[in-house]
C-alpha cells in the first residue's frame, strides 16, 4: 500500500528546471537525499513523484557469501 506521504508534487516548470528535462510519467528521479522516485502523474501545471519503493512492506530475502572476516 503506498504511503501517500511520500508522494510529493511539484511545480512543473520548476521540476522541469531541477531534473533538466521534460517531466515523463514513468521516468525515474534520483533525489538529493538518495531517495528514488517515480514520475506517477504530470498535467499542464504540477509533476507528482512517488518516492515510495515498489518493495515496500515487503520481506526481501538475500543469499550472501563472505569472502573474507577481518
Amino acid at each position: 500500500m503506498p504511503h501517500e506521504d511520500l508522494q510529493l508534487i511539484y511545480d512543473r516548470s520548476e521540476f522541469e528546471s531541477m531534473v533538466e528535462e521534460s517531466a515523463e510519467v514513468g521516468a525515474e528521479i534520483h533525489a538529493k537525499t538518495g531517495l528514488l522516485g517515480e514520475v506517477v502523474a504530470v498535467d499542464e501545471e504540477s509533476v507528482t513523484v512517488d518516492f515510495d519503493p515498489e518493495r515496500a512492506g515487503q520481506t526481501l530475502t538475500f543469499e550472501v557469501e563472505v569472502l573474507e572476516i577481518e
